[in-house]
């Protein structure tokens, strides 16, 4: 059972008064990674079932032109700060580039501020060590998996869709044999029961249906029974999964009492992936790449107690990086935004949709996944007319398109509008210089006596490079490298482990791991190989310590006084063969303790 909730009475009659009690609204974002826009029934998709989607899109208003990065984490960042995402330190899904500025405010900091009880549960990816985590945040409470997908590297081993060990707050959560995504959305629920002379904001962030496509066969087999590849067939029996948790959730919200004065936000991270071949409502490319079809996502607004119009589209070009100020309208919070704010409020459109947008405004979007951002890559200037785009995967030529009159961007008429071209190239020249001038900045790892012991994983190894964010190349012993930033808050002593595997493993730094299968519906994991590897080095700024590696050797530890300020972390493992390659997983603590 998805839901296993006892309700009493008087618990729904003390939810129900609390909530109309209110003025604010209550307000969910539910954020899904990796479904495109056209991957639900309600947007023309011939093969999937989203039913309880659908209910949602005819009962809400949708943003139609709605846009968003191309890839996951900088999408999450913008979304956080109001920021376009590369101004606050992210730009990527690794190389150490998707950890948020920790001087950045966050949605959840307005929320908060504003009286509002807050939470957090699912995927995060800006951070899993103090001071980034959701806990550190503005979030009085964060149930999510590490890293940015379920099974990467930062993520505890062998955690899988069907099992795993999440981070509670700033802690390992005990075993939860939950499905991930009844999992997030049955904390959602708990926390809500939780609730009440205060309104709540809840950011409710899928892993789902991102890859691995693991869920129960009897969710996708109709769809490989009409043909589909299986991996479309599996992506759309994750979304399936979804609708069923999003129909049982409106229920039990119905059912507090809550769901009149709750404000739910229903969005996509990025373009298709998976589906994008089969159906893709008719755009051009797909997440991490350049056109529509890689940022335009799904925006559906509902609140039964605002008078919202429903089933109804609002036509207005709007981003992401729009919904805190249209929160700061729509929820009347008191914390005054930020200054620097790159988006506007909605609330006009979302009152009254007959208002129509404005025609001169404009958004950059841009896809990087690189260690340093570079000019001119994959990127895309909005008008609610025109793109100007440049994609470095197949055509590269400057290109612009009428969105109204080519929703494909086939044909490129940047001949005959010479002068809109220059005025969004202009525009483009000027946006780079906006959000370039924190580029060479790094969000540091700290080191403090005071928190909790330090992990480092491969995962944000800092370099050009980073073949290493996932379990499955720590089980290959890939080759990679690269260095972590620190910043020691507390000068001492401290000790720098170095590791193959991960402490809940305890296995020799030579060892080999088991495969891990034969697991119903979880994908197999391959043998991790063993390496024999002879000597372990720590690099900090110059100075460097070499030990060798025993047969049975878990761990290399190194005691080393570091002082205040920041250091430049690198370590290497040889092995027998003068190969070198990096500790995956390192682990600092202060001497003393």
């Amino acid at each position: 059972m998805i839901f296993s909730y006892r309700i009493t009475f008087l618990t729904l009659l003390f939810l129900g008064v609390c909530s109309y009690a209110q003025n604010q609204p209550n307000v969910i974002v539910i954020l899904t990674d990796d479904q495109g826009y056209g991957d639900m029934a309600c947007h023309g998709n011939p093969y999937i079932q989203t039913p309880n989607i659908d209910k949602l899109y005819k009962e809400s208003l949708r943003l139609t032109d709605f846009h968003v990065d191309a890839m996951c984490a900088p999408t999450r960042a913008a979304l956080m700060t109001g920021k376009y995402s590369a101004r606050t330190g992210v730009w990527a899904t690794i190389h150490g580039r998707n950890i948020l500025h920790k001087d950045e405010k966050t949605m959840a900091d307005y929320f908060k501020e504003s009286g509002y009880n807050t939470a957090m549960y699912g995927k995060w990816h800006l951070g899993d060590a103090w001071p980034y985590r959701p806990i550190d945040r503005g979030f009085n409470e964060s149930f999510h998996h590490a890293g940015g997908v379920i099974g990467e590297t930062p993520d505890y081993w062998n955690n899988h869709y069907f099992e795993g060990r999440y981070i509670k707050n700033s802690h390992l959560s005990p075993v939860t044999t939950e499905y991930c995504t009844d999992l997030w959305f049955n904390k959602a629920l708990d926390f809500i029961e939780q609730q009440s002379d205060k309104p709540f904001f809840i950011y409710l962030a899928l892993n789902a249906p991102h890859g691995p496509y693991d869920v129960d066969t009897k969710y996708y087999k109709h769809y490989l029974e009409v043909g589909l590849p299986e991996s479309t067939a599996r992506q759309y029996g994750l979304i399936e999964k979804i609708d069923e948790n999003l129909g049982r959730f409106r229920q039990q919200l119905n059912a507090l009492g809550v769901d009149k004065n709750t404000l739910i936000v229903f969005m996509g991270d990025n373009g298709a992936t998976a589906g994008q071949k089969i159906y893709n409502a008719g755009m051009r490319d797909r997440k991490a790449q350049t056109y529509n079809g890689a940022h335009r996502t799904f925006c559906f607004i509902s609140w039964p107690e605002g008078n919202l119009e429903t089933n109804i589209d609002i036509k207005a070009l709007a981003a992401h990086i729009d919904l805190i100020p249209t929160f700061k309208e729509l929820c009347d919070l008191k914390t005054p935004l930020a200054k620097d704010l790159d988006g506007i409020s909605l609330a006009k459109f979302i009152l009254n949709p007959q208002i129509k947008g404005d025609p001169k405004r404009v958004i950059v979007t841009h896809n990087q996944q690189l260690y340093t951002p570079k000019k001119y890559k994959d990127f895309e200037v909005l008008t609610p007319t025109f793109r100007l785009s440049k994609s470095s995967t197949r055509d590269t030529t400057l290109t612009l398109t009428n969105i109204l009159k080519d929703p494909r961007q086939k044909k490129n008429i940047i001949a005959d509008h010479p002068k809109v071209k220059d005025m969004l190239l202009k525009y483009y020249e000027q946006w780079w210089e906006h959000i370039s001038d924190r580029f060479n900045e790094l969000c540091p790892n700290y080191l403090s006596k005071k928190t909790d012991p330090l992990l480092l994983t491969a995962h944000s190894w800092h370099d050009n490079k980073n073949k290493t964010y996932n379990q499955s190349h720590i089980r290959a012993g890939v080759i990679d490298n690269g260095f972590w930033p620190l910043e020691v808050l507390d000068d001492g002593y401290y000790i720098i482990s170095l590791r193959r595997w991960p402490k809940e493993l305890n296995l020799p730094i030579r060892a080999g791991t088991p495969a891990l299968e034969n697991i119903p519906h979880v994908s197999k994991k391959n043998e991790g190989v063993a390496v024999k590897i002879t000597s372990a080095q720590l690099r900090i700024n110059n100075t460097s310590a070499l030990k060798k590696v025993k047969k049975r050797s878990a761990e290399i530890p190194f005691k080393i006084y570091l002082p205040k300020g920041r250091h430049e972390l690198k370590t290497v493992f040889t092995d027998q063969s003068e190969i070198e390659r990096g500790a995956y997983y390192v682990y600092i603590s202060p001497a003393n303790k």
